[in-house]
């Protein structure tokens, strides 16, 4: 495991998964949650598709004529 602030921000990442519990050196996972929550990335600049939005709504167009 990183130490440091990289250990720090991994430990608050998974606060987003799942609850822990810090035993000596064992993590011990106490509940898996349901919905997680995702981490949103800013480095960079803008990472977003400029269209994924309009692609995920025409797969979900296509896929869905094909159960017809």
């Amino acid at each position: 495991m990183k130490t440091g602030y990289s250990k720090q921000a991994q430990l608050k990442e998974w606060e987003g998964y799942f609850t822990y519990l810090k035993d000596k050196n064992k993590f011990i996972i106490k509940k898996i949650l349901d919905d997680p929550i995702v981490k949103v990335e800013h480095r960079g600049g803008n990472n977003k598709l400029a269209h994924a939005d309009k692609m995920d709504e025409m797969l979900t167009y296509i896929l869905s004529k094909q159960e017809e």
